[in-house]
């Protein structure tokens, strides 16, 4: 962390960076470099199953999801595609439109600032911040801006063939009217995890890993580095009937309580803390609210389990969808699985 007497400096420096930087057509070979770098982030993107995946299958249930998405995934690199041709047919033009977004974010409208900080540091902080706000844009945005629900869905029961001659396997389902969200149901996905995942689909089938996560809006369990893929989709499937029937005791309970109580009070440091507390805030998330996450997890009991298991089967009967990554002849051999198969090679 750096020294509160540095505030003047390194608001000076982001002033500069942002406010008096001159596009022009020296400006062209960096931007393109930039450019190339954000393309390779995309092309490692495409290459690692997880990252590429994950983001598909949650989105399509969680509009949060779906807005990141936009700025990570295909459709980041359809617009990377379309700004490339533009910077090599019209660099002038391209230079203008450039300089019209930084002003567009760069707005006062909407702005939000979190701080967390030694005593004395904000009174330090506060001219620079002043002056960097005072050189933001002041008209509101247009109305022509994208809502969160204006965000592309992806494909459903999509088979993305990709360079690789493993699978990562997707199974996710909506929870919108089935069963709440609540932290205590990472409890239930560790139990699963633990007790059917990781043995069958990592132990017996070969997979690098298998997880089960409950989302806000969703559940989804996966499984990467799969040489398989229906066998893997069978055991996904079994999730409700293993948590309907699992003879476990209240002392295996306790234990996976523990694990995820430890999970999430695991202690922080102090800018790991305060960047917490600044998202907390922004999101309206209160220290009570917090409280009753870790109430919720003392609080899972052995009858949970099959009711969760209950409202899993309702889930996954009535809005599921499988997204799977991976080999083209594997995806290819099992095609009636699929809506729509991707190439993304």
């Amino acid at each position: 962390m750096y020294d509160p007497a540095d505030s003047a400096e390194v608001f000076d420096l982001v002033y500069d960076e942002l406010f008096t930087t001159r596009l022009t057509e020296e400006s062209l070979p960096k931007i393109r470099t930039i450019m190339m770098e954000q393309n390779a982030l995309l092309e490692y993107q495409k290459q690692n199953g997880l990252a590429y995946a994950i983001p598909e299958a949650i989105g399509i249930y969680d509009v949060k999801s779906r807005f990141k998405g936009f700025f990570s995934g295909h459709n980041f690199g359809d617009f990377m595609k379309r700004i490339t041709a533009e910077i090599t047919e019209d660099p002038l033009q391209f230079l203008s439109k450039l300089d019209e977004a930084r002003k567009a974010v760069l707005n006062q409208h909407h702005l939000s600032v979190e701080f967390a900080g030694s005593d004395g540091s904000k009174e330090k902080m506060l001219p620079g911040l002043g002056k960097l706000i005072g050189a933001m844009s002041a008209p509101a945005v247009g109305a022509e801006t994208y809502t969160l629900d204006e965000y592309p869905y992806p494909k459903k029961n999509n088979g993305i063939l990709a360079n690789a001659n493993v699978q990562t396997i997707l199974l996710s389902a909506s929870l919108s009217g089935i069963m709440p969200f609540s932290t205590g149901n990472s409890v239930i996905a560790n139990i699963v995890t633990d007790e059917l995942l990781t043995p069958e689909i990592r132990l017996a089938g070969g997979a690098y890993g298998a997880q089960m996560l409950f989302l806000p809006t969703s559940v989804v369990l996966f499984s990467y580095s799969d040489p398989n893929l229906t066998s893997t989709l069978e055991v996904f499937g079994a999730v409700p009937e293993l948590l309907k029937t699992l003879p476990y005791t209240q002392k295996e309970l306790d234990q996976h309580i523990v694990t995820s109580y430890s999970n999430y009070t695991t202690p922080k440091g102090a800018l790991t803390t305060a960047l917490e507390v600044a998202f907390n805030h922004l999101i309206g998330k209160t220290p009570e609210d917090q409280i009753n996450e870790y109430r919720e997890l003392k609080a899972v009991t052995l009858s949970d389990l099959p009711k969760i298991g209950e409202a899993l089967e309702k889930a996954l009967t009535e809005d599921s969808q499988i997204t799977v990554y991976g080999a083209s002849k594997v995806i290819q051999e099992n095609a009636s699985l699929f809506d729509q198969i991707t190439d993304i090679r």
